[in-house]
């Protein structure tokens, strides 16, 4: 995987909210008469919301809980997708195997430091 790779500290990716449909109309909404900051406000509702067990409404936010990523998001018109009602999700993925690299950054500044005394001195 790139982000472990390059040792970025996360990673971050889309998905989708494939109940989202679902869940509003079994609500009773009308998707079609909404407005988009309705949908918006429904869509992170239905993305952060619970079960009576404590589980994620919707199957795929279980699952990528389950890999390790955060929803952070929905994301309007994220890609076309029915089910979708055409949103998908923010996901950020906190590298397990990030290293901070401490002499770096200690050694770059010093480095910095004498090649500028060595220009001056040469």
């Amino acid at each position: 995987m790139m982000a472990i790779e390059r040792n970025f500290k996360w990673g971050v990716l889309g998905g989708r909210l494939p109940g989202l449909r679902k869940y509003l109309k079994k609500k009773g909404y009308k998707v079609e008469e909404m407005s988009e900051k309705e949908k918006d406000r429904l869509a992170m509702e239905y993305m952060t919301g619970c079960t009576e067990h404590g589980r994620p409404l919707d199957p795929e936010i279980a699952i990528y809980k389950r890999s390790g990523l955060k929803p952070i998001k929905p994301i309007r018109d994220y890609f076309p997708d029915h089910a979708s009602l055409d949103y998908g999700v923010l996901l950020v993925w906190e590298n397990p195997f990030y290293k901070h690299n401490v002499i770096r950054k200690i050694m770059v500044p010093i480095l910095g430091c004498v090649s500028k005394f060595y220009k001056f001195a040469a």
